[in-house]
């Protein structure tokens, strides 16, 4: 889920947060979520559950500095995973569309 907060003075944050199920699949804690475009561009989100987590299949990062760097093509997310690995996730365009139309919403 993609979402945006915006405080009392005008600043705002966006942050994209995956769940995974319980049990099957722990973040690996303090790590940045990579995005890879299809011209092989890598940009990476800031893991905001740096210190924290609510729980280990909750992972949360800061994507407002790349969100508006996304081309509107496919996307490849790669999740810091414990045991050192990487779960892929497939991003499609529409959806990139629509993260980026909801961080212009007021």
């Amino acid at each position: 889920m993609l979402f945006k907060r915006t405080k009392a003075d005008g600043s705002s944050t966006i942050h994209l947060r995956l769940v995974d199920f319980p049990g099957l699949a722990d973040f690996a804690h303090p790590q940045p979520l990579t995005i890879n475009t299809n011209k092989q561009d890598s940009l990476k989100a800031e893991d905001v559950f740096a210190e924290k987590a609510p729980a280990a299949n909750v992972g949360e990062f800061d994507v407002q500095n790349v969100l508006f760097q996304l081309p509107a093509t496919k996307l490849n997310l790669s999740l810091p995973m414990k045991s050192d690995r990487y779960t892929q996730l497939s991003i499609p365009p529409e959806v990139v569309l629509e993260w980026q139309s909801v961080a212009v919403q007021s």
